[in-house]
């Protein structure tokens, strides 16, 4: 037994997808976390459970974060965690718990697993959820209030016990008694105005590098009243779109007279529909029931043509009728967001190459995602790496390096070979946003003859563009350093674009200078682990220069990738008009004829009107 606590406020967030350009945390729903609430407070009436405000942990860098947690004061903090979010969650955790040591903290999502060697690393929380939380996190916090053992809560893991496990949660059923975050109105729309959903629990497949931790095989589904009155909702609060994050959309027994449904609660399609799917169960009829529902894009998983790597990865695959199901989805004018793994167990380079030719030979796609894989905690593939010959990162995103039939450099090789298939960027260049919202800044300008304004850390956000506009800023090192290093530092995850002027062209000691000191003030950030991409490596700190006709994103300095041996630096070119091909060459000739420590490395890669 421990002290009962007087517990009085409850808060839950979930941090966003960070992007220099602000996108991905304008898309971010806690559906989770708010489901979590709505299950927490019909079992504690008595205490204020909330979710954290939505701008605010989306737009802020973590020193507003801790700001308004110091501020709050709430007696449990709830994160939910995910691949890209968990190491900032950490540090959010462990600074809190050093600013206020009496807050209970508790972490979940789908990160949480007894494998996840580098969750068991990590200090600064309480206690972790396993899989679905409503249930476990409401009788935690009835453990935590009453004093008793928490390991008489099932569906935990904790840190202080040895790391012991207790005992698997059998799941909830029927999903119904979980109240609607949506009807309670605890949730809306995002900022980007999409609303997330989800129709079922469970999967009814078993792939070796998926961790579905909210169900088991069996599939478990929320009625379809229910459904259509979180729809009619949606739309009555002016979301743009919808999407569902079933794992097997189609799967649903009833899934005909869902798509009914669907028409019906969406007025004929007048709200844009998204979900996931397996081509193999679609038909004719279905393709038009889904196209009449409303569904405009549907994300389907091929991962591999090869037959010793499906088999690996207990993935069924029926060529003839994939190709169909496909064929009659964009037959539909639905659009197909087609997905291929790279470094799967049993594929080779060839394998690879096979699988994106298959792809582009029958017309598979609108938009073609090539990606590596993943070795998630508490997956079958992570359980059996080393008889598979798997090695992998032990930090998020925990991509596989090497495999018994793929070296770095042929995972490398594979996702350029699908690039030029696909004739797109599979890495695209995030152009920041020179924008402010009120009280988190986004962007800050310096000019000529201006002292820098020493900046505030509460009011960073997620992202900083720093654009410079004197061209002698090189000689202000000192005085950049003194204005933003210390707010930078307190906000270590915050991604951060440099804008500098491009005529004179700065000299590359410059530039490798500003780059080194602001990769200083840097936490570790699963953005700068994407080392296999081909030619613009996504990286927490991008480095731009403006000329007149054209904005420059130049090569990185300091973050090589450590495991492949391909050049992966290149520069990529915006165009503020349309220009004609010579024009183009010639100002890239001009550009590389500045730039003299790699001319090699340019590489013109996209442009923009």
């Amino acid at each position: 037994m421990s002290p009962p606590r007087q517990l009085r406020s409850v808060v839950l967030l979930q941090l966003p997808v960070q992007s220099h350009d602000c996108a991905y945390p304008r898309e971010n729903v806690p559906l989770g976390p708010a489901l979590v609430v709505q299950w927490a407070r019909g079992a504690h009436p008595d205490l204020r459970i909330e979710l954290a405000p939505q701008r605010l942990v989306n737009e802020s860098g973590d020193a507003a974060l801790l700001d308004w947690l110091a501020r709050e004061r709430p007696d449990v903090l709830g994160l939910s965690c995910a691949v890209w979010n968990l190491e900032r969650s950490l540090r959010l955790a462990r600074e809190l718990k050093r600013r206020r040591p009496g807050t209970f903290i508790v972490l979940g999502g789908p990160e949480i697993a007894a494998e996840n060697e580098f969750l068991r690393a990590a200090e600064g929380f309480d206690a972790a959820v396993v899989g679905e939380g409503e249930a476990s996190f409401s009788e935690l916090l009835g453990a935590v209030r009453s004093g008793h053992d928490l390991t008489c809560v099932a569906g935990l893991l904790l840190p202080k016990q040895g790391w012991r496990q207790t005992a698997p949660r059998a799941p909830v059923e029927p999903l119904d008694v979980i109240p609607s975050p949506y009807l309670s109105h605890l949730l809306g729309k995002s900022p980007a105005g999409g609303v997330t959903l989800e129709s079922v629990r469970g999967c009814p497949q078993r792939c070796a590098y998926c961790y579905y931790p909210k169900g088991r095989q069996r599939l478990r589904r929320f009625e379809l009243s229910r459904v259509a009155a979180e729809i009619k909702c949606a739309l009555e609060h002016g979301a743009s779109e919808l999407t569902f994050v079933d794992p097997s959309f189609a799967r649903r027994p009833d899934f005909d007279a869902f798509l009914e449904v669907l028409r019906s609660a969406t007025g004929g399609g007048r709200l844009p529909l998204r979900c996931e799917l397996n081509a193999e169960d679609v038909t004719l009829q279905r393709a038009r029931a889904l196209a009449r529902a409303g569904v405009a894009e549907v994300e389907i998983g091929l991962q591999t043509t090869h037959a010793a790597a499906l088999r690996l990865a207990q993935r069924p695959f029926r060529p003839a009728r994939f190709v169909e199901g496909v064929r009659q989805l964009r037959g539909e004018g639905i659009r197909i967001l087609l997905d291929v793994m790279v470094g799967l167990p049993g594929d080779g380079l060839a394998d690879v190459r096979r699988s994106v030719d298959f792809a582009a030979q029958h017309q598979l796609y609108d938009d073609l995602k090539v990606y590596p894989l993943c070795v998630l905690p508490g997956t079958q593939f992570r359980r059996n790496a080393r008889e598979l010959g798997l090695e992998y990162q032990s930090q998020p995103p925990y991509h596989v390096l090497r495999t018994a039939t793929m070296s770095p450099e042929d995972i490398h090789d594979a996702l350029a070979y699908a690039e030029q298939v696909a004739e797109q960027d599979l890495f695209p260049v995030e152009i920041p946003r020179p924008a402010r919202s009120s009280g988190i800044v986004r962007s800050l300008v310096i000019r000529r003859g201006r002292p820098i304004r020493k900046l505030d850390p509460v009011c960073i956000g997620q992202a900083l563009t720093v654009e410079v506009r004197d061209a002698s800023w090189p000689a202000r090192m000192s005085e950049l350093h003194a204005a933003l290093g210390p707010a930078l530092s307190l906000n270590p995850f915050s991604l951060l674009s440099w804008i500098v002027p491009g005529a004179p062209f700065p000299g590359h000691q410059a530039l490798a200078l500003l780059e080194r000191w602001a990769a200083r003030t840097r936490a570790p950030h699963p953005i700068d682990r994407d080392w296999f991409a081909t030619h613009n490596p996504p990286r927490s700190v991008q480095l731009f220069a403006r000329f007149r006709e054209a904005l420059v994103r130049l090569p990185s300095y300091e973050t090589t990738s450590p495991v492949v041996a391909r050049p992966q630096r290149a520069c990529w070119i915006a165009f503020s008009r349309r220009h004609s091909t010579a024009e183009e060459d010639a100002f890239v000739d001009r550009l590389a004829e500045h730039y003299q420590a790699h001319p090699d490395v340019w590489f013109r890669i996209g442009t923009t009107g």
